[in-house]
């Protein structure tokens, strides 16, 4: 049997019980940012498995827990390490790829609607995960380009990549601030259309970090034709980005929907 599938159909029955009773999710990003007193009490006993349980987080989490287990299955990560041991630069590299890699996925898993804890939890560890994005793609360029330089295809590649993971670092944190900035100067009593201005501008966040995530999964989606022994620079590697916009579409449309799918 299949373990991927084994681990998606555990996950899933896991998601959708406790104690013989469903869960009710919530999967809105960081709508209720400014939730009152009265529903941050209601959320504040959330269990930590009862998050935001889709397909793509599930896939997001084994793509993430298999790219950087540090254990002898992982044929690219010891290839990459037999091939050349890490240099300062590629040790950066990885810390901060794996750091904005995991922040993601628990930030996207539950977001401040979920209660207090989950709130204060969720804003640090993206200023954490947004500082550590940075630094992982700017050392990733250095890797690519004078540490571990492969072939010319590859480090335009991944350059392309890191691009993209900068452009939508910075914007995640431009759409936040603006958005947080706005709802202050909104006051307690904003009308209908203030409200919808921060909302507008948390989907803009959420869409960025979504982009962001996927430019944290690419990598290990890269490496999957080396499991099949193809070499670490096959051109294969690059139909990993074929799957980077249906997974950020289907991620985002299953967490507005509310649905596993």
């Amino acid at each position: 049997q299949n373990p991927t599938v084994t681990l998606c159909s555990l996950l899933y029955l896991f998601s959708v019980m406790d104690n013989g009773k469903d869960l009710h999710m919530n999967y809105s990003s960081i709508e209720n940012v400014a939730v009152d007193k009265t529903s941050l009490e209601a959320t504040s006993s959330r269990k930590v498995y009862k998050g935001n349980w889709t397909i793509w987080f599930i896939l997001g989490l084994v793509s993430s827990g298999f790219f950087f287990a540090p254990f002898r299955f992982n044929t690219p990560l010891f290839n990459a390490w037999n091939r050349q041991h890490f240099g300062p630069f590629m040790w950066i590299h990885f810390i901060g790829s794996c750091t904005i890699s995991f922040v993601c996925l628990w930030n996207v898993f539950h977001t401040p609607s979920h209660g207090p804890m989950y709130k204060i939890i969720h804003r640090w560890l993206g200023r954490v995960g947004l500082i550590a994005s940075l630094i992982g793609a700017t050392f990733g360029l250095v890797t690519v380009w004078y540490e571990r330089f492969t072939t010319y295809g590859n480090a335009i590649g991944l350059s392309v990549l890191a691009f993209y993971q900068s452009q939508y670092t910075i914007q995640s944190y431009k759409t936040i601030r603006v958005a947080i900035k706005q709802r202050d100067l909104n006051g307690k009593f904003p009308t209908e259309e203030q409200k919808q201005e921060v909302a507008d501008l948390i989907e803009e966040h959420k869409k960025a970090v979504l982009g962001l995530w996927v430019c944290c999964l690419a990598p290990a989606w890269f490496r999957i034709p080396q499991l099949f022994g193809y070499s670490a620079d096959s051109p294969l590697q690059f139909i990993a980005l074929l799957f980077c916009t249906p997974f950020v579409l289907g991620a985002y449309f299953a967490t507005k929907r509310g649905s596993f799918w």
